[in-house]
């Protein structure tokens, strides 16, 4: 634990202001050791794999073409990534996106929280960074609702 510690510190020093704040507003996270290995047991097995670089679950709620909420996990080189999104489309798509990074035994690497903007003409899509109040609340939701998920059948 203290090795882990040592190198997120490490890797934060490089970037102060990821360093900052996701320790201050995501806290200490603690993952069980049983459902997190089920979890990652279950990518393993039902996740896509892309050309080998990592594999990937997906769970999409809602019409894919209009409003909908998009939650994808993905394993790859040292660690477990989380992403929600949040699509709402009207005369732009707006994507309200959480990232949340963990290391192969759990511990929190890295989060971010922004809104990807884009006009419905094609245009190249805005990157704004949004607020990171209830990140712990996110992470803590999204782990919960991994470990309960169910692949489909086939």
């Amino acid at each position: 634990m203290i090795i882990q510690a040592a190198i997120a510190l490490l890797l934060f020093a490089e970037a102060p202001l990821r360093a900052q704040a996701p320790e201050l507003i995501v806290g200490s996270i603690q993952v069980e050791e049983k459902p997190w290995v089920e979890l990652l047991d279950k990518i393993i097995k039902h996740g896509a794999r892309d050309q080998k670089e990592y594999i990937a679950l997906e769970d999409i709620h809602g019409n894919k073409g209009g409003n909908h909420t998009a939650s994808f996990i993905s394993v790859w080189g040292y660690g477990v990534e989380f992403v929600f999104e949040d699509h709402q489309i009207t005369d732009q798509m707006y994507i309200d996106q959480w990232t949340f990074t963990l290391d192969m035994a759990g511990a929190f690497l890295e989060l971010s929280h922004d809104a990807l903007i884009k006009d419905l003409k094609g245009d190249r899509p805005r990157l704004k960074p949004l607020p990171r109040a209830g990140a712990r609340a996110q992470l803590q939701k999204l782990l919960a609702d991994w470990y309960q998920y169910k692949p489909p059948k086939y």
